[in-house]
């Protein structure tokens, strides 16, 4: 066996393992200066954020009053994640005939029981809102009714005891929760400057 090659070998993998450890030391020594760097920075504090909604100037009342979930928003959202909204044409029921009945009933909702409901609302929240903004609350809604009826039949899943005409109430019963949300959501986000 010849001793001075395999000391000479030995020797190299030392210098080896020496250099490697010596490059690891110098990474430490760098890792544990950002980690002190990291430790003395100071801390970002934010304080209260205030919106000053009554200092906005509101000279035209435009935009959307979404009723609940918007089912545009959800359909694309259901296409882009290949996502199955559920189907309702379980046991014959008329997707048309569900649909047109939430449709006429929240439509009669909206225009006989609205003004009580935004009045109440009005006193709940303590704020006033003008005629024309009441009017416009009321057309916004009108104007979604017919695409959340639609909505509400292909999205909510009917239950095994339900008959058609249970189902439907149901339906209905969340629209008009949505409706009171939509409208009390409204009025608390009104800013002060715009209010009757």
């Amino acid at each position: 066996m010849d001793y001075t090659a395999y000391v000479q070998q030995l020797y190299q993998t030392i210098q080896q393992q020496a250099n490697k450890i010596n490059e690891l030391e110098k990474r430490l020594e760098i890792v544990e200066k950002k980690a002190t760097e990291l430790v003395d920075r100071p801390a970002i504090r934010v304080d209260k954020i205030e919106y000053k909604f009554d200092q906005l100037k509101v000279e035209q009342l435009d935009g959307t009053l979404n009723i609940g979930l918007n089912p545009a928003d959800l359909q694309s959202l259901a296409n882009d994640s290949d996502v199955s909204l559920p189907n309702q044409n379980q046991h014959n029921i008329d997707p048309a005939t569900v649909s047109e009945k939430i449709s006429s009933t929240l439509k009669s909702y909206t225009q006989e029981e609205l003004p009580l409901v935004i009045e109440k609302m009005e006193k709940e929240l303590s704020r006033s809102l003008s005629p024309e903004y009441h009017e416009h609350i009321q057309q916004d809604l009108l104007n979604q009714i017919d695409s959340r009826a639609d909505f509400y039949q292909r999205t909510t899943t009917r239950h095994p005891q339900e008959n058609a005409e249970q189902w439907t109430t149901r339906l209905i019963e969340q629209g008009k929760q949505d409706i009171h949300s939509a409208v009390k959501h409204y009025i608390m986000h009104l800013p002060d400057a715009v209010k009757g």
